[in-house]
């Protein structure tokens, strides 16, 4: 609680400027991100030589119509290994083995959204609030790289996160619609361990 360090393996995240609070909100504590300063910093082979993947998480922005980082592991102007983002059209925003991006159909607002992508060789399928959000093609995969990931930030110091992420969760698997219909439990949301046998990489409380 209140930290980002990982429920399961060993990729505890390092924290630059984030705070912690349960006000608003009814899953423990989630990490404010104030737009200038706050990231997480994650080990580099998180997300290294992960053929197929989800990443999911609660979001609350304070702007629309700004770039807002959930994860990024890139080396600006060289190449963008794994980029999910909410772009500045509101649109979720994957990029994977610097191929070009795919993005969802539907957008993100300013309040409590949860926002989800699985990927494998054929599509990246997104969601919003259990709703499907676009499933664009899809042939890449995140490569083996000694770049570090961030949380909240790209690594030149832009696309900040401003507001809230809670409950992120990583699988090195594309999780099914009926997995992600338990997991979402009538917008209440299962918490780590769930009581069923999904198991996430990163839970950040």
């Amino acid at each position: 609680q209140g930290n980002s360090n990982d429920e399961l393996w060993s990729f505890n995240g390092t924290d630059t400027s984030i705070t912690y609070s349960t006000w608003n909100w009814k899953i423990g504590e989630w990490a404010w991100f104030n737009w200038s300063s706050s990231f997480i910093s994650l080990g580099s082979t998180f997300l290294n030589n992960v053929w197929a993947g989800t990443i999911a998480c609660w979001v609350n922005r304070s702007a629309t119509w700004a770039q807002h980082t959930i994860i990024d592991k890139t080396q600006t102007g060289l190449a963008n290994y794994v980029q999910f983002i909410v772009n500045s059209d509101d649109k979720l925003r994957m990029i994977l083995n610097n191929t070009a991006s795919v993005s969802s159909t539907g957008t993100v607002s300013t309040w409590w959204t949860h926002i989800w992508v699985t990927w494998n060789w054929s599509n990246c399928t997104f969601y919003i609030n259990w709703s499907s959000s676009g499933s664009p093609a899809n042939t890449s995969t995140s490569p083996n790289t000694s770049r570090a990931p961030f949380i909240g930030k790209v690594d030149n110091n832009t696309a900040w996160m401003y507001g809230a992420i809670d409950e992120l969760w990583v699988w090195s698997r594309a999780l099914t619609w009926s997995e992600f219909t338990e997991l979402y439990n009538s917008w209440n949301w299962l918490t780590y361990p769930f009581v069923s046998s999904f198991r996430p990489k990163v839970i950040i409380y």
